[in-house]
């Protein structure tokens, strides 16, 4: 009995860490993330469950792999920029241990899904909380300076260098530090929310969803709204065809209605909100300049770019575009900071894990459902991180449960074979 308690207590803080990633990030013990310590103390206790599991399931084996094959990268690019360049950087050495720590949470997300698919239901729950703050800080709510405070108050770690910004206060951050990791956050939540919908076909999860849409909105973060429009019009899809033709009828009235609705509300507010639909300014307009910086960085330095190697290139670059933006900052693309990471190979590489595991599930059982939600899915997550900095594969944490998800979806088919051979 005592043993399932501390079970079930540590399934619980492994929920909590998991819905809060990214909220206690600057807290260290020993010099190490309070959360990636907990993490790997379970994976250590979990390591013959992961062994097994990689050899049961193929899409887990699959990831894992992909995995180890960036740190044998990282090793290529430690040579290149070290050894044969001569430049010192020991960020190369930290991202060693950041993709061992990117196992081991895509495999304790698998774990807990395995355990019951409800710790997913969990962790949105959790999660929730952050999301009611970000809702709130909006000064178009009544709670804007409680939602503020509890930010201020119970995340102080989070607010250096913002508190007093009241320009900074337009956006909505909830517990993070800036809107950035929020619609980071956003984006996995919208998608998850959506899984769970097609999982269960729960109106609550709709609801929910329209909830995120309002918060990306008062984050005043264009990606992020536009991976709620690509999630919308896939849930619009979902539902039209399978209802009768009087309820279509009724649908097809009411996204008219909110339609206009909404567009009533963004006129009398566009001040507010004029940053989700603005294109001129220097944020939009310098994304695409950054991008072909990058990207001309990683290919010609295919084997490892160092700080040397990318100021150089963003000198050159800023003779032919004369963008500001290109000596100020990276390239904002999450794809193409996989080649920064793990050399020009990580992109290919990383391109043939998707197309790999798009046909592993195609030759699977997985319905056709579940595929083409994973195919939108990964649009939505691509809409907003193509814009911004984290990646998936890189530092994005929370967006790791998107690839446990793939991995349990493979597991319930390949249970479901076993039981059909049995019987």
């Amino acid at each position: 009995m005592a043993i399932k308690s501390i079970k079930y207590l540590g399934i619980l803080l492994l929920l909590f860490l998991i819905a809060f990633e990214g909220a206690f990030g600057l807290i260290q013990i020993a010099g190490s993330s309070f959360p990636r310590l907990i993490q790997g103390i379970f994976f250590i206790f979990l390591f013959k469950e992961f062994i097994k599991d990689n050899n049961q399931n193929k899409v887990l084996l699959y990831i894992n792999t992909l995995f180890f094959i960036f740190i044998i990268l990282l090793g290529l690019k430690l040579l290149t920029v070290t050894f044969v360049q001569g430049q010192y950087e020991f960020n190369i050495i930290i991202d060693f241990f950041r993709v061992i720590s990117i196992i081991i949470y895509i495999y304790l997300t698998y774990y807990l899904l395995k355990q019951d698919l409800n710790n997913l239901n969990i962790i949105l729950l959790l999660n929730s909380f952050i999301m009611l703050v970000a809702f709130f800080q909006s000064n178009v709510t009544p709670l804007t300076d409680l939602a503020w405070d509890v930010k201020n108050n119970y995340f102080p770690m989070n607010t250096t260098g913002y508190v007093d910004n009241i320009t900074f206060r337009k956006r909505v951050t909830g517990v993070y530090s800036t809107s950035i990791p929020l619609a980071y956050v956003l984006t996995t939540n919208m998608i998850l929310t959506m899984y769970m919908f097609v999982k269960t076909k729960l109106n609550l999860y709709v609801i929910y969803f329209i909830f995120l849409g309002a918060i990306a909105v008062f984050s005043l973060t264009r990606s992020v709204f536009l991976s709620w429009i690509v999630l919308s019009i896939y849930l619009t899809y979902f539902i039209f065809f399978k209802l009768t033709i009087f309820k279509k009828i009724l649908l097809v009235i009411f996204i008219i209605f909110t339609t206009f609705y909404t567009m009533n509300i963004y006129i009398e507010n566009q001040d507010k909100f004029d940053r989700i639909t603005s294109v001129d300014g220097a944020s939009a307009q310098g994304r695409l300049p950054l991008a072909i910086t990058g990207l001309y960085t990683i290919i010609k330095h295919p084997f490892g770019v160092s700080k040397a190697d990318y100021n150089e290139a963003k000198k050159e670059m800023y003779a032919i575009y004369h963008v500001s933006n290109i000596l100020q900052f990276t390239s904002h693309n999450g794809f193409i900071n996989v080649g920064f990471k793990y050399t020009l190979l990580g992109i290919f590489i990383f391109i043939y894990f998707m197309y790999y595991i798009r046909r592993i599930l195609r030759k699977s059982s997985v319905s056709k459902e579940m595929r083409l939600f994973f195919l939108v899915g990964v649009m939505a997550y691509f809409a907003n991180s193509l814009f911004h900095n984290a990646f998936i594969v890189i530092d994005d944490f929370y967006g790791l449960i998107l690839l446990s998800i793939i991995a349990y979806e493979y597991s319930l088919v390949e249970q479901g074979k076993e039981k059909n051979e049995k019987n």
